[in-house]
């Protein structure tokens, strides 16, 4: 027994090198892993992402099992443009463990920006059905959604945003606007609870609520969801509006002003419209918005023949409406002869003396273009004022015909007056900022700019207000 023990003490001793040389033929080196823990940890202090992605891949290749290594490769990958490693190095890693809620969104934007549309909404949809998102993690879903037009997604997304923070207007407001679209019985009281936390939208929650309640009663789906559509456009929400619209045409796809809404929708938001209104000319070529809509895209697409030819058309089929004549004179304008344009308006105008619409619009054109302010322009706004002294909107304008025109002190008057009559306007605030920036009266621009900044409903008037805060070195 003793000679067994002995010589197998002996074959052990002989074989011992040759299983250290198997082992390390199979292990990675130490000196090479240290190496790479040591490159990694200076590479950090340095700016060379490229050198420092490498050390990851070589240290991961050594010891796959570091996930907390891959987890910081991930994010390095995402925030220098490698992409497709970023979707390599979070599929790995989602292998043998969960990911997180910030490494799913990244892996999500690494699919949207690797061309990979699919990948990055299912991802989308599986970081929508996590029970564990908080507020900030909800508000870029949304924004996620809704840029890639998941309506309904987007709905639940919001619905479980207000959930969390009930005492946040804007995204009770914003809530609302969904609702009139997909639970319209509860938009109204939604709306209130909005108001209460921003007083400041009084005027366009007054106006939605109002429009609710026209639409109660409507039986049929698709119509109601062109009045939905248009409602929330009114109040500058395009990307809803076109939410609204597409409902409308799923429900009746043979509906051609549902289809002339959504075209216009997409013009809106910078989107092609031409196939939807082509559908609803196909549909219906004898509609008059049809027309209508089909002249303003051509306009907008700087085809000023094509859409004059509508627009004329238009007139002869409806020769007392005034509002072709308007639509007239603004193409002539944008196709580089203003006072053309304006001949027109002023055709508008005499067509419709007594309508105030005209006489803003021919303010406005003044304004726009800055021609004949101190004619033209002038006399409109005295006009408007005859009309409808206590609208606001005309005591603004006739405030800026005055500001134009350096008489600040009769600027002020209007637009103060302008102020009082709708307190909230982000418009009159900012052009009473602009009045007292001229007048060098620099803390109470600074009141009224801050006002419109916060009560822009609008992100370019908003960002116009900060423009001028900052010139002033007063901005954020």
């Amino acid at each position: 027994m003793k000679s067994r023990i002995e010589q197998a003490k002996v074959f052990f001793l002989n074989f011992l090198p040759l299983i250290f040389v198997l082992l390390f033929a199979f292990t990675p080196q130490p000196r090479s892993i240290l190496k790479n823990w040591q490159d990694i940890q200076e590479l950090k202090q340095q700016d060379n992402p490229a050198l420092l992605i490498n050390r990851y891949l070589a240290l991961l290749r050594q010891q796959p099992w570091q996930y907390d290594i891959r987890e910081q490769l991930a994010q390095l990958q995402y925030d220098n443009g490698d992409f497709a490693g970023a979707i390599e190095s979070l599929s790995i890693l989602s292998e043998n463990r969960e990911l997180t809620v910030p490494q799913q969104f990244i892996l999500a934007n690494s699919y949207q920006k690797n061309k990979q549309s699919d990948l990055a909404v299912k991802t989308w949809q599986e970081i929508a059905e996590r029970t564990d998102l908080n507020v900030e993690d909800l508000s870029v879903l949304l924004e996620k959604q809704e840029d890639n037009r998941d309506r309904h997604g987007a709905f639940v997304t919001i619905k479980r945003w207000a959930a969390l923070e009930p005492l946040n207007g804007k995204v009770q407001y914003r809530l609302a606007l969904y609702q009139i679209i997909f639970d319209p019985a509860s938009a109204s009281r939604t709306l209130l609870q909005a108001l209460q936390k921003m007083p400041q939208r009084k005027e366009s929650i007054d106006r939605l609520v109002t429009d609710i309640n026209l639409m109660a009663n409507q039986q049929d789906d698709a119509y109601r969801l062109v009045l939905a559509g248009k409602s929330i456009s009114n109040e500058g929400e395009w990307l809803l509006a076109s939410f609204a619209f597409e409902e409308a045409t799923q429900i009746n796809p043979d509906y051609a002003e549902g289809w002339a809404f959504l075209g216009n929708a997409y013009s809106y938001l910078g989107e092609n419209g031409l196939p939807a209104l082509e559908k609803a000319n196909e549909l219906n070529p004898n509609s008059i918005l049809v027309k209508a809509y089909l002249a303003s895209y051509w306009r907008s697409q700087d085809q000023f023949s094509r859409s004059l030819a509508i627009y004329e058309d238009l007139a002869k089929l409806e020769p007392e409406q005034a509002f072709w004549l308007y639509e007239m004179g603004r193409t002539i304008a944008q196709s580089g002869d203003p006072q053309l344009g304006m001949t027109k308006l002023m055709e508008a105008v005499q067509l419709s003396p007594k309508d105030i619409f005209f006489w803003k619009a021919l303010v406005n054109f003044s304004l726009d273009y800055n021609f004949l302010v101190e004619t033209n322009g002038l006399e409109a706004a005295r006009q408007a004022l005859v009309i409808a002294p206590d609208d606001p909107e005309v005591n603004d304008l006739m405030g800026q015909i005055q500001l134009r025109m350096e008489n600040y002190k009769s600027a002020e008057r209007f637009l103060i007056k302008a102020s009082k009559l709708q307190p909230y306007s982000a418009l009159i605030q900012f052009h009473l900022g602009q009045l007292y920036y001229l007048e060098g009266e620099y803390n109470l621009s600074y009141f009224y700019l801050k006002n419109a900044a916060d009560y822009a409903q609008n992100e370019t008037l908003a960002h116009a207000a900060e423009d001028l805060l900052n010139r002033m070195g007063l901005g954020k």
